[in-house]
């Protein structure tokens, strides 16, 4: 349902004891990992920061994030009374839907993935303007060409109300396309290729 397949939040740059970390919602779980092992350079990274907010409120806000979310679990297993714990894959279609339904759920914590995990990151921090940093710009919506989406989708709550058939949790989409975030940084392969909006 999004354009972007993955998002994390970079963490540190790296020195002579600590190689480069990015903070990220992966299958194994909320972790920081190491830059180079979990993103090598075979894709194309934009790498994007929260605008008109000072290095101390994103460094605090992303500090808060570790304490909080670190060693979360990516997607839970699904307990039901009568069969214990099981694999989602191996549910019957109806009680797939409605457990990843409950899992896209952007407030629903007892599974984090990557988007959401931003989104956690930054919903409470306000920028320099006095304005909640919400990065869920509900730019995914019900027109995705995934089949069966639509059931992903419901009434969502933005900024400017109510907005009919957004996906119920946070897409990366929705995050890129946030109006929070300043203008793109392209790399790839360790080599700038682009800078958009005149950053």
């Amino acid at each position: 349902m999004s354009y972007l397949s993955h998002v994390a939040i970079f963490y540190n740059k790296g020195n002579i004891n600590l190689p480069a970390q990015v903070f990220e919602a992966m299958m194994g779980g909320v972790n920081r990992y190491d830059l180079g092992r979990n993103w090598g350079n075979d894709y194309l990274f934009s790498v994007r920061r929260i605008g008109n907010t000072s290095a101390t409120k994103i460094a605090n806000a992303v500090d808060a994030s570790v304490s909080r979310w670190e060693r979360s679990k990516f997607r839970p297993d699904l307990y039901t009374p009568n069969e214990g714990s099981t694999r989602p894959e191996n549910l019957r279609i109806d009680q797939k839907i409605g457990y990843y339904k409950e899992w896209a759920d952007k407030h629903n914590t007892s599974g984090i993935y990557c988007s959401k995990l931003v989104w956690l990151t930054f919903k409470d921090t306000s920028n320099d303007n006095g304005e909640k940093i919400d990065l869920d710009s509900n730019a995914t919506r019900a027109k995705s060409n995934v089949p069966g989406s639509w059931l992903l989708f419901a009434a969502d709550k933005g900024n400017n109300g109510t907005i009919w058939n957004a996906f119920i949790g946070v897409s990366p989409d929705d995050i890129y396309d946030s109006k929070y975030l300043d203008s793109s940084f392209f790399f790839y392969k360790d080599s700038v290729l682009e800078v958009n909006e005149g950053g």
